[in-house]
């Protein structure tokens, strides 16, 4: 029996505003302007929190942008009231003096801001649907907010993709967080690869722009030199740079690694091997109640466990799949959709 984790992360909103290259939101068919909202209702996200008794972070992320959800402040609210830690994720688009305010009165720990380039060129072809200087408006609101409320929280990091696309930006990067007042950026690899052999024929534009601008598959020589030239940068300006390994560290038996922004952990098994930890550390589930192995992985056509709303959290968690899923993970022979994942490869 494995028990339930001390983190959740739920998905609210299964839609984006934006349609971002390495992102698989923009292939759901859900949303407007034709189909219904793709949003978690909050009957469903009240049944999920309380089945985690034990539960004390709440990551409200996902493939879709959180802030999309009328109610979002309502969810926070209600997880907050329960002493749960609450972070968030958004692409910064959606934001007013209102709605700054909100992320400040409501109990928000933490947000994390997914901004992939310091130019308005590059973000606006990476960050499809979205205008740098709109974004870095916003995040000044959300500043300024703080500041008239003189609250600490939420806290604000930067999280960009590295890519072979902004590569050469990632120095300009930490100048631009410098200029927000943000003093955290975290910078990860394209995540996943989408090189499963079973892979449905819809992501298969995401395998090619994994292959197509991963850092990993890249020349190793170049991509520690711009590492290195955005490290002195944010030694310099005192603003703390996360940069993952130049290349994997480890072995997958696949190929490749794709797209997103996860948040793995690394465990090792009996024989010393690292591997992710996320489902044994943390319940990642869809807006529509579905449990999947991890953020990264948040395409339940691809794989899922069951619906943690109409079958319950425990009997899901513990279910023969998820427990075998788990052993394959901790084995050498791993699930054919982790085998090219940069954090399972250890380039995290």
């Amino acid at each position: 029996m494995t028990a339930l984790p001390a983190k959740l992360e739920l998905e609210l909103s299964g839609q984006c505003n934006l349609r971002c290259p390495m992102c698989s939101s923009r292939l759901r068919k859900e949303g407007p302007p034709k189909n219904p909202p793709a949003f978690m209702t909050f009957e469903d996200f009240k049944r999920t929190i309380d089945q985690f008794d034990s539960a004390e972070e709440l990551s409200l992320q996902g493939l879709g942008e959180p802030l999309m959800h009328p109610h979002f402040f309502d969810f926070v609210a209600y997880a907050t009231g329960r002493g749960l830690r609450v972070t968030t994720s958004t692409n910064m688009t959606i934001m007013g003096h209102l709605t700054a305010e909100r992320c400040v009165t409501s109990g928000l720990a933490y947000v994390f801001i997914s901004l992939d380039a310091a130019t308005p060129r590059t973000f606006e072809k990476i960050r499809c649907g979205a205008r740098l200087p709109q974004v870095e408006r916003n995040i000044g609101l959300l500043q300024e907010a703080k500041s008239a409320l003189r609250s600490d929280t939420p806290g604000i990091s930067l999280t960009a993709v590295a890519m072979r696309e902004n590569l050469e930006e990632l120095d300009e990067l930490v100048k631009l967080a410098r200029r927000c007042s943000i003093d955290h950026v975290d910078v990860k690899h394209l995540s996943h690869g989408y090189a499963e052999p079973d892979l449905p024929a819809k992501y298969r534009p995401m395998h090619d722009f994994y292959v197509d601008q991963s850092l990993l598959m890249a020349d190793i020589t170049l991509v520690k030199k711009n590492f290195e030239r955005a490290q002195k940068v944010a030694d310099r300006m005192s603003v703390e740079l996360k940069l993952p390994a130049p290349k994997a560290n480890g072995k997958a038996n696949g190929k490749g690694n794709g797209n997103g922004n996860g948040n793995g952990h690394r465990r090792k098994n009996g024989n010393g091997k690292k591997h992710c930890d996320s489902v044994w550390s943390s319940a990642c589930i869809t807006y529509q109640g579905f449990a999947v192995p991890c953020e990264i992985l948040a395409t339940p056509d691809r794989v899922n466990f069951g619906s943690v709303v109409e079958q319950g959290a425990r009997k899901v968690w513990n279910s023969e799949a998820f427990e075998s899923f788990r052993e394959r993970l901790s084995s050498d022979d791993p699930p054919d959709v982790c085998r090219s994942c940069s954090v399972y490869r250890g380039a995290s």
